[in-house]
């Protein structure tokens, strides 16, 4: 069967990894369509930014080669996006729909995620949200029919048609569709020509942290109960489209072995042969932005602890492959027994860099974070993990909703304090104890492998396609006689958008249109800033004339001359600008 999968970045296949795999050995044909990305050569500011993306995509582009060599029936190339006349109203319609997200009671302790959904929602929209009336809930769902209904009515993309068209799949598989208005494109399309659908949640924040799911396609596999009720209760999709799976991207840390022994280990990276190492993990950059800051204040109270096994313990930081922070540079990996390791971070993408990356918490005795998916895959391999409340990420951890899951309340792994002291106290007892935490195995469970901890997920997702794969195909959605009436009434929108009028605060920059114009009124701009200072010019002559006259009718003419004293006193009245020689200082 044929298999079109619809990437946003490349770095999105390595979740997929053995999926592609695994369809590529059932015999199944799999085109990688991936959006092309232009990165920029520099920077403003003192961060890797392009750099760090090209490095990114070198590896994940690496890896869709890799699986291409590996099986003949995988293919990959790039994913068309629209670039019409539309284009522009329905980026902003459907980051406005985004943005309604944020008014629901969920997203009420979230102002984070709400600042960044603004940052890419048109000015214009986020503006008038502010007022109190539009925030309420019988606004927020008239806003969302009437934003839906505009978007709706919108003609497909003759391009995507044209993709679509060329590919002929029996199935389209998306990710990550929510917070990435081109793909709704592709749903919509293939819809209409009535191709299979189907979305792949790559991460678990997915459902709660950007989009919505604006067009549900035919089948969405999610991780668990709790995504299967994220998409249901947050993006209204109806719930025999939800199929819970399981996470096939962690399988390979269940099967996973160390690729050195733990001596071998240390004298890699310079730590002494006993004693604990405490794993640090990074987070993004968005989730943690100073948290060199931080890890400092950690490492000073660290080496203070009473407790000594702890207080001389060995300290590894991981750098988040995506963050944007230069741990490379970082003077922290010079202090006695700490290191930063890899010191630019690597994504896990090959042989190599998993070994490493699993040996990190193989080797560990205590895995310390923020809010990032390594505390999921520490827990895993089975090791307990640790986060403290720091008031500097409280907007990013209790004030995101996937967090939650993590927290023991929640029947989660993650040990939390409220305060570095109390961290460091749970650290000793852990690193002191060697009893097994079952809350740890219950989690991996319900969280990462629903359906049993000796089953793996991806052949039961592989199946679920499969399944779909089997079942009729949905038939073609004709378009509404109403959006073909509509449309005329939406050009003067499109052209407006077209012109930059609903910019968002992320990208305000100038349309062509703009710039072209700017340069045409240039002439016209220094013509008339000429012409304002020759009459400023000659008012002030005529001003200076007129005061001299009326000084001359005031004033007696004595021996062929002026008197001076009528002279001064007819040139006070009128407010001349004489010297008491009763000449002008104007020179006029």
């Amino acid at each position: 069967m044929r298999i079109l999968f619809v990437f946003h970045k490349p770095s999105f296949v390595r979740y997929f990894e053995s999926l592609l795999d695994e369809l590529g050995a059932r015999g199944h044909h799999v085109h990688i369509a991936i959006k092309p990305v232009a990165r920029r050569a520099t920077t403003r500011r003192r961060k890797p930014g392009p750099e760090l993306l090209r490095r990114i995509d070198e590896r994940s582009y690496a890896l869709v080669e890799r699986l291409g060599e590996r099986h003949d029936g995988i293919t990959h190339g790039p994913a068309p996006v629209r670039r019409d006349a539309w284009s522009a109203l329905t980026v902003a319609l459907r980051r406005c729909i985004d943005y309604l997200r944020y008014m629901a009671p969920a997203y009420r302790h979230a102002p984070k995620l709400q600042a960044r959904a603004a940052r890419h929602t048109p000015e214009l929209f986020v503006g008038l949200l502010e007022r109190r009336r539009l925030r309420a809930r019988p606004a927020v769902r008239a806003l969302d029919r009437l934003l839906r209904g505009l978007d709706g009515a919108i003609p497909d993309s003759r391009g995507v048609e044209g993709f679509l068209r060329e590919q002929r799949p029996d199935l389209m598989l998306i990710t990550p569709l929510m917070f990435e208005p081109w793909q709704a494109d592709y749903v919509r399309s293939a819809r209409a020509q009535g191709v299979r659908t189907a979305l792949c949640v790559a991460s678990w924040d997915n459902l709660t942290n950007k989009g919505l799911i604006q067009t549900a396609p035919d089948r969405i596999y999610v991780w668990n109960e709790d995504q299967r009720r994220e998409a249901v209760d947050l993006h209204r999709v109806p719930g025999d489209r939800v199929v819970a799976t399981g996470a096939q991207c962690f399988d390979q840390w269940f099967e996973w072995a160390p690729s050195t022994t733990s001596a071998r280990f240390r004298e890699r990276l310079g730590f002494p042969p006993d004693g604990p190492i405490l794993l640090y993990v990074c987070s993004y950059s968005f989730i943690a932005p100073d948290e060199p800051d931080f890890v400092g204040r950690w490492l000073s109270a660290l080496r203070s602890h009473p407790d000594e096994r702890l207080r001389t313990a060995s300290v590894l930081i991981r750098p988040h492959p995506k963050s944007e922070v230069r741990w490379d540079e970082s003077p922290l990996g010079e202090l006695p027994g700490v290191r930063i390791w890899p010191p630019a971070g690597a994504l896990p993408t090959d042989q190599e860099s998993k070994s490493s990356y699993f040996d990190s918490i193989f080797h560990s005795a205590a895995v310390v974070g923020i809010n990032t998916s390594a505390l999921i895959e520490s827990a895993i391999v089975g090791r307990p993990v640790f986060t403290v409340l720091d008031p500097q990420f409280e907007d990013t951890q209790e004030g995101t909703l996937h967090f939650r899951y993590l927290l023991r309340a929640n029947g989660g792994p993650l040990t939390v304090a409220h305060d570095l002291a109390e961290h460091l106290d749970q650290l000793a007892a852990a690193t002191s104890a060697d009893s097994p935490d079952g809350q740890i195995e219950r989690f991996v469970h319900r969280f990462v492998r629903p359906y049993g901890l000796d089953r793996p997920a991806l052949p039961i997702l592989v199946n679920a396609i499969e399944e779909q794969l089997a079942a009729p195909p949905p038939p073609p959605e004709a378009e509404p006689m109403l959006h073909a009436i509509a449309q005329p009434v939406l050009r003067p929108l499109a052209a407006l958008a077209d012109r930059g009028v609903f910019a968002t605060a992320a990208k305000r920059r100038r349309t062509s249109w703009a710039k072209s114009a700017r340069r045409r009124l240039k002439p016209l701009r220094r013509r008339l800033k000429r012409t304002r200072r020759a009459g400023i010019r000659a008012a002030g002559r005529m001003r200076i004339a007129a005061a001299g006259r009326m000084a001359g009718r005031n004033g007696r003419v004595v021996d062929g001359g002026r008197d001076r004293g009528g002279d001064l006193a007819g040139a006070a009245a009128a407010g001349d600008d004489r010297g008491a020689d009763g000449r002008s200082r104007s020179g006029v």
